[in-house]
């Protein structure tokens, strides 16, 4: 029989179970306390690898914050050894993430690591945040724009590590309910929910990318894009214009000491044209976004996985892109222009731009979640991103069934109640 490794400070120890039956977690209190119950001997209809005395993987949970950064060197290792690895899936993502975001508010930290004859081969961090009476679970990140994906090994019994580590997780975290926001439909976390039965989705965005498997060069690209656009006289008009005007320039930006002044410019001009065209969103306003984005960049220095893209008319910005980049993806989360030159769209010029930098580097685009109509003269492969909203308790099912009806009220409220007196109320509720 398997032992299990060394419990460290802020760790506890458990094994996986072959069958739900092999092993019980109870969860005790929010100190996470696990009692292993006991093994059973392996079952005629035992899958054949673990029969064949497959190495058993064994589950530890990280609740403290020294605890989690001793993981790093592993974290390091698993990373670099998974081809598709995102940036929000690295150790100082989510370590940034940690810092700046989920403990200011007050979360607790939850992060679920499997380790395979030793060697990490998942890693499924999570911050867990009260609202009101309720706990309610979240990817540890910086909430705004990451997909929901765990960190594991590139090795055919992935899938299985999956499967097992999400009943862990349902067992043993202190949560009422449990948020997997954008969810990648075709990922094994993705394939395991459906397997497991769970339907409760709260939203499915549509995910276009771009991929260049089939494409020549980049004007073979240009020629095949969407047969079923209409070939328009006016493709590069935009863009002879800009040059006519002026020395029109693309720029990759990434150095860290002049990132924090791109981010106030791509800012100050996303505001306007939010406000311009009557849209809210309330990302633009949350002060840890800006703070998680400035603190990631120092991090990482001058590397080129957080980076600001310029569209410069005379070395003047009127358009501009935030975007990361992974081994084998960009996706620019945040583009804007300066309004003054909107009639000669200077967005979509920086956004063909982007394009064709990606396209020399055979990086998957990412034109982010939504139908606006203009992706769709870009998209060559269709996807979803899937919500789900699980409550682990009745408590969980309580709140979300109230949910809409609370959610009513408070914007019913914000329309009667002056803006001083929501900021009073709200810094009240804060405490």
């Amino acid at each position: 029989m398997r032992l299990p490794t060394p419990r460290r400070r802020g760790q506890r120890t458990f094994l996986a179970a072959p069958t739900s039956r092999c092993i019980t977690a109870k969860r005790e209190s929010r100190a996470l306390n696990f009692a292993l119950k006991g093994r059973s001997s392996m079952p005629d209809n035992a899958p054949r690898r673990e029969r064949l005395g497959v190495p058993a993987v064994t589950f530890e949970v990280v609740s403290d914050r020294e605890a989690f950064r001793l993981l790093e060197p592993e974290w390091n290792e698993l990373h670099k050894g998974v081809p598709r690895a995102a940036l929000s899936q690295s150790f100082d993502w989510c370590d940034v993430a940690l810092e700046v975001v989920a403990c200011p508010s007050g979360a607790e930290l939850y992060c679920l690591v499997a380790r395979q004859e030793g060697r990490l081969v998942l890693a499924w961090p999570w911050a867990i945040y009260r609202h009101g009476f309720c706990q309610i679970a979240r990817q540890l990140g910086s909430g705004f724009f990451e997909h929901h994906a765990l960190l594991v090994a590139d090795t055919p019994d992935a899938p299985q590590f999956v499967a097992e580590a999400w009943r862990q997780l349902r067992a043993t975290i202190p949560a009422s309910i449990i948020e997997l926001r954008r969810v990648p439909a075709e990922s094994p976390l993705a394939a395991c929910l459906r397997r497991e039965g769970e339907r409760r989705m709260t939203d499915s965005e549509y995910h276009p990318t771009v991929e260049w498997n089939n494409y020549e060069s980049w004007n073979d690209y240009i020629a095949r894009r969407n047969p079923a656009e209409p070939k328009s006289k006016r493709r590069h008009q935009h863009r002879r214009r800009l040059e006519e005007l002026g020395a029109l320039s693309f720029e990759c930006l990434t150095d860290s000491d002049r990132f924090d002044e791109s981010i106030d410019w791509i800012w100050r001009h996303k505001r306007v044209w939010m406000a311009h065209v009557g849209l809210k969103n309330s990302w633009i306003d949350r002060a840890e976004f800006r703070d998680f984005l400035s603190a990631m960049k120092r991090r990482l220095g001058s590397s080129e996985q957080l980076a600001v893209f310029f569209l410069r008319l005379d070395g003047k910005p009127i358009a501009a892109a935030l975007a990361m980049i992974d081994r084998c993806s960009i996706a620019p989360n945040v583009s804007t222009f300066d309004k003054q030159w909107s009639k000669l769209s200077p967005g979509r010029v920086l956004l063909e731009s982007l394009l064709e930098w990606a396209f020399q580097r055979k990086l998957t685009y990412e034109l982010g979640a939504g139908e606006e109509p203009y992706k769709k003269s870009y998209v060559n492969r269709e996807g979803r991103l899937i919500t789900y909203t699980l409550p682990l308790s009745l408590l969980g099912a309580v709140y979300l069934a109230f949910k809409p009806w609370r959610d009513r009220l408070i914007v019913e409220a914000g329309r009667r109640i002056p803006l001083p007196a929501r900021k009073a109320l709200k810094r009240l509720l804060a405490r």
